[in-house]
């Protein structure tokens, strides 16, 4: 996907792309999934507004700091053991 679909890429905040992704149409949850994961990977998780992150935790039961921590513990235990 062009950078240019998302006219708020270059912004710090990561609601300017969401309502784009939920709306482009066909699979649009992966979409907005993907795109967060990038977003939030290239800029960090303080682009998205904390309304959102609780509102998505609540209503999926995630803890997405508990699992970045998990994430990158795993990726570290890799690196260390190829």
């Amino acid at each position: 996907m062009a950078a240019s679909r998302f006219p708020g890429w270059k912004r710090p905040a990561g609601e300017a792309f969401m309502p784009a992704a939920v709306n482009i149409g066909n699979d649009t949850d992966t979409v907005a999934a993907i795109c967060g994961s990038i977003v939030g990977a290239y800029t960090g998780a303080g682009v998205f507004d904390p309304h959102f992150q609780r509102e998505l935790e609540a209503v999926n039961g995630y803890r997405f700091h508990q699992l970045a921590d998990n994430i990158f513990q795993m990726v570290r235990a890799a690196a260390h053991n190829p």
